[in-house]
């Protein structure tokens, strides 16, 4: 028995010049559900969940020929792979309007998924919209702020008997003070 080679051309490494993929899904839409905080007297917390980045489906196979030649010695099968390039971040918008969609251009960019919002005596919306590595910005999320519903903090200080000084204590918004 005789074993006899041929020069095979192969390639050492898994990139191919020039040959670029790129991620063209737009992210999924950040969910509704959200977490209310108050941080302090006029600001709330609202905390959303990371939406799922798609990607964009690419399919390979791979054929292999002599040097020189177009004689086709084998081909692989067909693979499918998902190229996602993952959730960069969002961008916001808080105003007085229950549907502003959010763009690059009105809307500020925050790598957080949460962001403190001043809450006034009118109700707030906050619009949000996840935004991929690749640029590409999913639909946009409205997250509706009333002052009424916020679960605002109990701050409390000491309280001194009557009789003796003043005392004060803060209950939401709510300023208790003693005095006699």
């Amino acid at each position: 028995m005789e074993i006899q080679s041929q020069m095979v051309g192969y390639q050492e490494t898994s990139h191919l010049k020039g040959i670029v993929a790129t991620d063209f899904a737009l992210p999924d839409k950040i969910p509704t559900e959200a977490i209310y905080e108050a941080i302090d007297e006029k600001r709330v917390r609202v905390t959303w969940q990371e939406p799922k980045d798609n990607g964009t489906v690419y399919y390979h196979k791979a054929e292999s020929y002599l040097t020189g030649s177009t004689v086709r010695l084998c081909e692989s099968n067909i693979t499918q792979n998902r190229l996602t390039s993952g959730i960069a971040g969002y961008y916001l918008v808080a105003d007085d309007a229950k549907d502003t969609n959010v763009t690059k251009v009105n809307g500020h960019f925050n790598t957080e998924p949460h962001t403190n919002v001043t809450a006034d005596k009118i109700t707030k919306y906050l619009h949000v919209a996840a935004v991929d590595v690749a640029g590409n910005i999913g639909a946009t999320t409205h997250f509706t702020i009333k002052e009424t519903e916020v679960p605002w903090k109990i701050y409390t200080g000491q309280l001194i008997p009557e009789g003796r000084r003043k005392c004060s204590s803060v209950i939401g918004r709510k300023v208790l003070v003693c005095t006699r």
